[in-house]
């Protein structure tokens, strides 16, 4: 008999077109216009089609990154973004036969990403086969000019700290979600919820033990999406309400039905770790082999799998080392940072570049997309590919 810890995380309607439910129809275009959101449904379809999106697996107690963004208002950005990308680049198969696997997912996401950075920038990509013998990069980029650039893309994954907070994260969602599905929903008026359990707890299921404390996690979750549903049953009027100990519950206008019992949760920061040394053992280092073998000079995306925040230490040793130039960096032309910033509370893609020992390859293009900025003297800008 199925347990409520053992079922799967499935927030997809029950005929499985997710991409025509009142969900997805409601939500994506907060994020883009319908030209867009057809362009991303019809690349994404082929690889999530309706009667397999059921069994999308997960891994452990972690569900599929496609299923987890589709249950979150944010997340359908991401799903839109990937769709995008995807259709800007051609679906190449390097990428597409990937995606439904959890365990390759973000890193092709990152892939995809990227391909069609380096389209907007003026470049044809071609994307390596794996299966090609050697070293290699993810996929060469050749601007107007004929000048190509060997392209690698970095997706760090998190330390076991982070990752052990979002398998907390994840456990407290799936309570939560089970309890709106044990609910009788019909009538309640829309709403979204904060989640806020007290930081010492919520970092104590995580890292107080040899193992993340999820049953303590989705009993939490639980709890809390029971408090939720009661306190809808009530039917309360349009406003924001905290309920319980952990819920800021804010009820929405009827015209909104279709956002009904959305949620986000607040997740403790974790304390400050410097990243250079495993990026220069790792991803750098990697990243050069690869330039060095396809023999052209290359350019290194760094993107992160969460949180994109770098430390300015990291930034200033990254470029110290580019400017010496450090070993790994003798074929580097240069290096990008995608990381995140905040404009009218809503998170926005920033991408950083830093100039390499071999800058002067870099075509016109570069530079014109990267201009120095006026207030801080770097070269960064905000890429957005679905609100242009």
């Amino acid at each position: 008999m199925e347990t409520q810890e053992s079922r799967r995380f499935d927030p997809f309607p029950a005929d499985g077109e997710w991409a025509s439910c009142g969900w997805f129809s409601e939500v994506a275009p907060e994020h883009a216009g319908p030209e867009v959101i057809s362009e991303a449904v019809a690349a994404l379809l082929p690889i999530f089609p309706p009667d397999d999106v059921h069994g999308l697996a997960g891994e452990g107690s972690r569900p599929h990154p496609f299923a987890w963004h589709y249950y979150q208002r944010g997340g359908v950005r991401q799903i839109l973004t990937l769709g995008r990308c995807l259709s800007i680049i051609g679906s190449p198969p390097e990428i597409v036969s990937d995606l439904a696997h959890p365990a390759r997912y973000a890193t092709r996401f990152a892939e995809a990403w990227t391909g069609a950075l380096f389209v907007r920038m003026g470049a044809r990509v071609r994307y390596v086969n794996e299966r090609e013998g050697g070293k290699k990069p993810e996929f060469t980029a050749t601007f107007s000019n004929g000048a190509t650039l060997s392209v690698e893309v970095k997706a760090l994954t998190d330390g076991q700290k982070r990752q052990r907070i979002n398998q907390i994260t994840i456990a407290v969602h799936q309570g939560i979600c089970d309890a709106q599905m044990h609910a009788s929903r019909e009538e309640h008026p829309p709403s979204r919820a904060e989640v806020c359990p007290p930081p010492d707890r919520f970092l104590g299921f995580a890292l107080n033990s040899s193992e993340p404390d999820l049953d303590a996690a989705r009993a939490l979750g639980r709890s809390v999406g029971a408090e939720w549903m009661r306190f809808l049953d009530d039917k309360p009027p349009v406003g924001s309400y905290q309920v319980g100990n952990y819920l800021l519950v804010d009820v929405r206008p009827e015209v909104e039905s279709g956002s009904n019992s959305q949620t986000m949760m607040f997740v403790p920061p974790l304390p400050k770790l410097t990243e250079f040394l495993r990026l220069r053992r790792g991803p750098l280092a990697g990243a050069a082999q690869k330039f060095d073998a396809f023999g052209h000079a290359g350019m290194l995306l760094i993107d992160k799998s969460h949180d994109r925040v770098w430390d300015p230490e990291d930034i200033a040793k990254l470029e110290r080392e580019l400017l010496r130039p450090a070993s790994w960096a003798m074929s580097v032309a240069a290096i990008l940072l995608r990381y995140d910033s905040l404009r009218s509370q809503h998170r926005r893609d920033m991408v950083r570049l830093l100039p390499g020992p071999l800058a002067e390859r870099l075509p016109p293009e570069v530079w014109s997309f990267f201009p120095k900025c006026d207030l801080c003297g770097t070269r960064h800008r905000e890429v957005d590919f679905i609100r242009g």
